[in-house]
C-alpha cells in the first residue's frame, strides 16, 4: 500500500482544480460568434505596429496593454474565436493557480484550496475566461499584485526576499494600471491597508516607496486618461460613450455592482472591520 504525504495530497488537489478550471473554461469556447465587444477588441488591436495600438487607445477609455498583447497574441495564434479567446482562458487559468497562492499567505492552505476551487467554478469567471477582452488579466493581476502585497508587507523578511517582492509588486502592480483603470481601486486598498496595519516604521517606509513607485510608473499614461476623458465623449474616434463621465453614472455603477441592501452592505463592512481590528489588538497584546 502506497502511503500519500499530506504534501503529495496537496498537489494532487491543485493538479485536479487546475484541470476543472481548465475544463470549465474550455469547454464550448468557440460556440458562438464573437460580439460586439470582442469586435471592438480586433479593431482596436490593427495596426502594423504596437505603437499604433497604443495611440488609437489614447482615443478610447481603456489603457493599452492588454490590446498590445492581444495584437501579439493574434499574430502567432490566427484570428479564429477559439484562438483569440484563449489568451483569456490562459490568463483566467493563472489566476486560479494565483488564487491559491494569495489564500495561502494570507491565511493557510486550507483557505488557498478552497479559495482556489471556489474561483475555478465561479460562472462569472468561467464568463470573463471565455471573452477576448481584458477582464480575464484584471482579475488575474488584481490576485497576483494582492499576493505579492501581502509577501512585500511581510516583517523579518531577508533583504534578498524583500527585493525580489517589491520589484514582483512594481512589476505587476504597475501592468494592472495598464490593464484597467479599475484596477488602482485596488491599489488605494493596498495604501490604506499599508498606513494602518504595517509596522515597524522602518519597513512602512520602504512599502510606501515600492507604492509611491508604482504611482510614478502610470504618469507616462496620466495625461492620455485625461485626454480620454474629453476627447472620447466630445470627439470620439468611433462612437460616443453609452454614458456620461458623471456623478449619476457612478452611482448607477453603485447599484449595479452591490445593489441597494446599502444597509445590510454597510453592516457586512463595519463588522469586517471590527473583527480586523480586534485581531489586530489581540495579536499585539498577546506578542507583548
Amino acid at each position: 500500500m502506497v502511503n500519500i504525504t499530506s504534501r503529495q495530497w496537496r498537489w494532487l488537489l491543485l493538479v485536479a482544480i487546475l484541470c476543472l478550471a481548465t475544463a470549465t473554461r474550455v469547454h464550448d469556447l468557440d460556440l458562438r460568434s464573437l460580439w460586439e465587444d470582442e469586435g471592438w477588441t480586433l479593431v482596436l488591436a490593427e495596426g502594423p505596429s504596437l505603437s499604433d495600438v497604443a495611440r488609437r487607445m489614447a482615443y478610447d477609455q481603456h489603457p493599452p496593454l492588454y490590446f498590445m498583447i492581444f495584437r501579439l497574441w493574434e499574430d502567432v495564434t490566427g484570428s479564429s474565436e477559439f484562438s483569440l479567446r484563449y489568451l483569456s482562458v490562459l490568463t483566467g487559468i493563472v489566476g486560479v493557480a494565483g488564487m491559491y497562492q494569495l489564500g495561502k499567505t494570507a491565511f493557510n492552505t486550507s483557505i488557498g484550496l478552497l479559495a482556489m476551487l471556489l474561483l475555478a467554478l465561479w460562472d462569472h469567471h468561467i464568463d470573463l475566461s471565455q471573452d477576448a477582452r481584458h477582464y480575464s488579466q484584471l482579475a488575474t493581476l488584481i490576485i497576483l499584485s494582492t499576493w505579492f502585497y501581502f509577501r512585500l508587507i511581510t516583517p523579518n523578511q531577508t533583504r534578498h526576499h524583500l527585493r525580489v517582492n517589491s520589484a514582483l509588486y512594481l512589476l505587476l502592480s504597475s501592468a494592472l494600471l495598464y490593464s484597467h483603470y479599475l484596477g488602482g481601486f485596488v491599489l488605494i486598498c493596498h495604501a490604506i491597508h499599508m498606513l494602518l496595519f504595517v509596522r515597524p516604521l522602518a519597513h512602512l517606509r520602504w512599502c510606501l516607496f515600492v507604492f509611491i513607485s508604482v504611482c510614478l510608473s502610470f504618469l507616462p499614461w496620466l495625461p492620455i486618461v485625461i485626454r480620454q476623458n474629453q476627447v472620447r465623449w466630445e470627439t470620439p474616434l468611433y462612437y460616443l460613450n453609452s454614458l456620461p463621465n458623471n456623478h449619476n453614472t457612478y452611482l448607477m455603477v453603485r447599484d449595479a455592482l452591490l445593489g441597494k441592501q446599502y444597509a445590510l452592505f454597510g453592516f457586512f463592512i463595519i463588522w469586517g472591520l471590527f473583527v480586523v481590528f480586534t485581531q489586530s489588538a489581540w495579536r499585539t497584546r498577546w506578542i507583548t
